[in-house]
């Protein structure tokens, strides 16, 4: 296949022109003039948002799973691996090119297009997804410093300690986002140079290493690792974080040409950061693989790998460990505090001070892990904390869906992304893909489900198969209230349903309250029609478009927006896109 056929189906722009800055500012590369050559002068203004990004691909969650695939599967699921990592790049790409082409992050459309109750249970996901991760990263941090410190620092206290990460975020990032994409750099080199010498001093066979990317096989005994595995490495907090990062670099123009060269080189960028992912996570399989594959250690995990380590390479092969834990524990949390202020103001607009915001998160973070530091003490034995971590991963695995539909969906939605919009091609692929990743978060859950409530009685049985009923059904509107606010399906079978946020409401200063109450008292009377229920933005666009057979985005002249006649608020105008010719 060739090149530009497959950046289609990626939804990856090919043919676009490109050139050499002409003027930056200190924080934010303003993007101008173009040529028809690749500039890496240019691309590298665009590097950064891809290494954040990549950070929740090498977590401490990710990288459990990456010891107890070595340990029990040996080098026969790096295949599982790959392939998750390109389907992840696949769906982070959707993430950018909505925050690119329509300079809105994810939080902020679906509080555009979801009436308030979907909006704020959307927003509750999203957080309790944050808050979970915030636990396994501060986790990781603090069994790093119980390791560096050779049991100085106890859990409790590194714990506590791990909290610091998220203000040090905060102090660089006064200097500017470019400033805080170098400590994530910095971070991602200080893990691939401390892996890379664990893989080294390990010996780990390369041949069983390449055979264990090329040849797709699952052993039967190693089912489970395969579906943590998946589970672990594509995160619904990060897709929310992706569509908003890429909004750091200011575009000189909002036309078709520039958001073009952003996505393509982004794509360039994300890919290359992916890459180094899966080498980090590569390392870690193939040390672990080498030193314990054989031996049974079904209870090996973030807590006890250590001991283990130790006890097989030696003391200086802990401290490597621990140092790359520890670099991986504190980058991925300052992602989560990055993440959570977007999610914030997207869904609420409501701006706090980023302290206050960083501190709360993290009080709910450390309590359960605090908890459980407290109970298991300094025994490196124990295993509660990987207890705590696999719990954590099954609360990812359930959270998904809840970020994957709308960003897929807004991003098929022709009102909203223009020419940028999915085609076919795309749009089967993608929704395969969520298929494929969702069903098998599904097997996980049940399958740990079944080994956790082994014994039990059927009562507990029957409350579990509820509430995975009525997570289905959750799950189910979601993606029907999604396709149809994308116009994917046909809006009536949203009429009724909800009480969606208008974009059509008048200027006369009335607040959302005012206008609800307003519209339960005609409710009241009995006298509201099928025309004054609210309808969200993208359902008015395609039902108008259907209606006259005119899109509202190409009847509208050039540089005249629907703004421009009508005053609207910020929040409530229509994400519609005007192409214009480059």
């Amino acid at each position: 296949m060739c090149t530009n056929k497959v950046c289609c189906l990626l939804g990856i722009p090919w043919r676009v022109t490109m050139g050499l800055v002409t003027r930056t500012s200190a924080e934010l590369p303003l993007l101008g003039a173009f040529e028809a050559s690749f500039s890496l002068n240019r691309f590298i203004k665009f590097v950064g948002p891809g290494l954040l990004m990549s950070i929740a691909y090498v977590d401490p969650g990710n990288l459990e799973s990456d010891l107890q695939v070595g340990a029990n599967a040996g080098y026969a699921l790096l295949w599982v691996l790959l392939w998750c990592t390109i389907l992840g790049y696949i769906i982070q790409m959707q993430a950018a090119k909505l925050g690119v082409v329509t300079q809105k992050h994810l939080a902020e459309h679906c509080r555009e297009q979801f009436y308030p109750v979907l909006r704020y249970f959307l927003w509750i996901m999203a957080e309790i997804a944050i808050i979970g991760s915030d636990i396994q990263e501060v986790i990781g941090s603090a069994i790093a410093l119980l390791l560096l410190s050779h049991g100085t620092i106890p859990l409790w206290l590194g714990v506590l300690l791990s909290v610091t990460g998220s203000f040090l975020m905060l102090l660089i990032e006064r200097f500017g986002v470019t400033k805080l994409e170098a400590l994530f750099g910095a971070f991602i080199s200080i893990m691939v140079g401390s892996f890379a010498i664990m893989f080294y001093r390990a010996h780990v066979p390369l041949v069983e290493v390449v055979k264990g990317f090329v040849t797709p096989f699952v052993p039967r005994s190693s089912v489970s690792q395969a579906v943590a595995l998946v589970g672990s490495l594509i995160m619904p907090h990060n897709i929310y974080l992706h569509s908003a990062l890429v909004q750091s670099r200011t575009l000189r123009r909002q036309d078709d040409s520039h958001k073009q060269e952003a996505l393509l080189y982004y794509s360039i960028e994300s890919g290359l950061s992916l890459l180094v992912s899966v080498f980090i996570n590569m390392f870690v399989t193939g040390v672990f693989a080498a030193g314990f594959h054989g031996q049974a250690l079904q209870d090996i995990g973030l807590e006890n790998a250590g001991m283990y380590l130790g006890k097989t390479y030696g003391q200086f092969m802990v401290y490597i460990w621990a140092l790359g834990l520890l670099a991986a524990g504190q980058s991925s949390t300052m992602t989560g505090a990055y993440t959570g202020q977007f999610v914030m103001t997207g869904y609420l607009q409501l701006k706090i001070r980023p302290w206050l915001r960083v501190l709360t998160t993290r009080l709910v973070a450390l309590i359960p892990a605090l908890l459980v530091a407290v109970i298991t003490r300094n025994d490196s034995g124990s295993t509660a904390l990987d207890s705590l971590n696999q719990w954590l991963n099954l609360l990812q695995s359930v959270q998904l869906p809840f970020a994957l539909i709308p960003v897929l969906a807004f991003n098929a939605s022709q009102p909203l992304m223009g020419k940028f919009v999915n085609n076919r091609a795309t749009i089967a692929l993608t929704v395969l893909i969520s298929l494929a990743v969702m069903l098998v978060n599904v097997s996980g859950v049940l399958a740990f489900a079944e080994a956790a409530l082994s014994g039990a009685s059927f009562a507990v049985w029957m409350v579990v198969a509820g509430f995975m009923a009525l997570y289905v059904v959750v799950v189910g509107y979601l993606f029907v209230v999604a396709t149809a606010a994308a116009g994917l399906l046909p809006a009536g079978l949203c009429h009724g349903a909800f009480e969606p946020y208008s974009s059509s409401r008048s200027n006369s200063g009335s607040t959302d309250g005012e206008q609800l109450q307003s519209e339960r008292s005609d409710s009241d009377r009995g006298d509201r029609t099928l025309d004054r229920v609210p309808t969200p933005p993208l359902i008015a666009a395609a039902a108008h478009e259907a209606a006259t057979g005119i899109d509202d985005a190409a009847a509208a002249p050039a540089g005249v927006s629907e703004s421009d006649d009508i005053e609207q608020p910020q929040q409530l105008r229509r994400p519609l896109l005007s192409p214009q010719a480059p």
